[in-house]
């Protein structure tokens, strides 16, 4: 990042100052209604494979295994 004529002395950018710069700078999408309704069986989809990844790799509540050990 340019720090211009602060040099290395520069403050650094808070969370919301980095938001309010990009609301600024970056376009922002407009969607409609077909294109949403498009998009949730997709996010939908995607979650559900994440849930299963997830619960392949955690053990499952309680901490007992399928065989009922520890």
């Amino acid at each position: 990042m340019c720090r211009g004529v602060w040099g290395k002395k520069a403050p650094a950018l808070t969370v919301s100052q980095v938001r309010r710069l990009l609301e600024q700078v970056l376009p922002l999408n407009i969607f409609t209604l077909a294109e949403v309704l498009h998009g949730v069986p997709w996010t939908q989809q995607r979650h559900h494979v994440a849930y299963l990844s997830h619960r392949k790799s955690r053990p499952p509540e309680g901490g007992l295994t399928t065989n009922g050990t520890r």
